[in-house]
């Protein structure tokens, strides 16, 4: 998945993301789609609630807009109880025209590897 802001984000402040499938042919073929019981009982511990409900929302917008969508940012932190001031104090990265890349695509999440497996509570 790649997320991309609007053109005139820069000037007035960012309102909404583009995003579109980031495909990966083996984690397409081995991942969990986020809405899987694997990541809730697994990714969750590591991900934590708001970004495994990020990724869920992400695979359903995806999934009408059939791999590409833009989401208003402030229905987006609505729908997750997270608030919103706007501004651009309160983005985490910068703003780039060409996008922002994402590992972990939202509609396939990979298995845990070896060392999330060891961390995870016997039970």
């Amino acid at each position: 998945m790649s997320v991309q802001p609007p053109p005139a984000a820069e000037a007035s402040g960012l309102t909404t993301l583009r995003i579109r499938c980031w495909h990966d042919p083996l984690i397409d073929q081995l991942g969990y789609v986020p809405r899987s019981r694997y990541v809730e009982r697994y990714w969750l511990g590591i991900f934590g609630p708001s970004t495994t409900w990020l990724l869920r929302t992400f695979a359903d917008a995806l999934e009408v807009g059939r791999c590409e969508t833009t989401i208003d940012l402030e229905d987006l932190a609505a729908r997750l109880s997270i608030g919103h001031k706007g501004g651009k104090e309160q983005r985490s990265c910068p703003v780039n025209p060409t996008g922002v890349p994402v590992r972990y695509g939202a509609h396939r999440l990979p298995p845990l590897n070896r060392a999330q497996i060891e961390r995870l509570p016997a039970g």
